[in-house]
């Protein structure tokens, strides 16, 4: 069984990927367009350890361990669950209706965050 440590340090090296992207930093400006920035978040577990987000500005992105304030999504899930949603494993429509994933917030917001996703990591290929 995978960990929220391993998921987090997973995300951590897609932080990395989309920073070193031009084409992912593009699709964040465009997401962002008048505000500061955007936070999501993933509570995949009880502990302060399996809490982390990442902040994303029109200069990059930047993760962080622990429980952002007031973030505009949150990903509420098991780490294997996230791993296989991200893998394409698993649908996300799917996977709400069975009750595997839990989103708070604004479900909008997944959509263009995982398109940056999928541009940095097509990128990175």
């Amino acid at each position: 069984m995978v960990s929220a440590k391993e998921v987090a340090q997973k995300i951590e090296e897609l932080v990395g990927k989309i920073n070193k992207s031009e084409s992912a930093k593009k699709e964040i400006v465009k997401w962002i367009s008048k505000y500061d920035g955007k936070v999501i978040q993933w509570h995949l577990g009880d502990s302060p350890e399996d809490k982390f987000y990442v902040v994303f500005t029109k200069s990059g992105a930047k993760f962080e361990v622990g429980d952002y304030s007031s973030p505009d999504m949150v990903w509420i899930c098991d780490p294997q669950v996230w791993l296989d949603f991200q893998s394409g494993a698993l649908d996300m429509r799917n996977a709400l209706k069975e009750g595997k994933i839990f989103i708070w917030g604004s479900l909008h917001e997944a959509f263009p965050f995982m398109m940056i996703l999928m541009t940095a990591l097509s990128e990175a290929t």
